[in-house]
């Protein structure tokens, strides 16, 4: 029973977790970024700005 569940699981583990990985990644350094950039213009209309160039 471990040896064919080590197969799938050896060939799906990698697959999803580098998959995953990938996106994870970007995706906490685009979090930090934004709220990194809120976070310097928080004086209130400054915000405001930065916002829409963003998107």
């Amino acid at each position: 029973m471990n040896r064919q569940p080590t197969a799938l699981t050896a060939l799906t583990a990698p697959t999803a977790p580098t998959v995953d990985a990938a996106p994870v990644a970007f995706a906490k350094p685009a979090a930090f970024a934004k709220p990194a950039a809120f976070a310097k213009p928080a004086t209130g209309a400054a915000p405001a700005v930065p916002e829409e160039t963003s998107r």
